[in-house]
């Protein structure tokens, strides 16, 4: 080592000095430290985005709620109750949550169901989708 900073001495070049393994230890703790707030603020700006954006869907969904719901109705009438019948439902839901709406919601579902007693798929799907994982 002593030749290198020698050589570097020579030619006009500083040679970094050496780091005990505590102020190397410091500075990756620095680095982690560093990484996992950019890791954080990332994760933050994702989550708003996502929030942003669910928002902007229920905003288009609320300006035509009762558009929905006949759609939802003619989905569910021509068996084409799949994820989008889904979706559209959970929505509607969210929707209803948002607006602190839940027992309007509750009582279009359960007339829609009555209304379509014979098409039990769609109602199948839907408390899958809406019953707690228990797994």
């Amino acid at each position: 080592m002593l030749e290198a900073k020698d050589k570097a001495a020579q030619a006009g070049e500083t040679v970094p000095a050496r780091r005990t393994v505590a102020e190397l230890r410091d500075g990756v703790t620095g680095q982690c430290e560093a990484r996992e707030k950019a890791e954080r603020e990332a994760e933050e700006r994702r989550q708003k985005k996502v929030a942003a954006d669910r928002k902007l869907v229920l905003d288009e969904l609320a300006k035509r709620e009762p558009v929905a719901w006949t759609e939802l109705e003619t989905m569910i009438e021509e068996s084409r109750y799949d994820a989008a019948a889904v979706k559209l439902a959970l929505d509607l839901r969210d929707l209803a949550a948002r607006e602190k709406h839940q027992g309007s919601f509750i009582g279009k579902l359960e007339a829609l169901r009555k209304r379509q007693s014979r098409k039990r798929g769609f109602f199948d799907w839907w408390k899958r989708a809406t019953e707690p994982r228990s797994w």
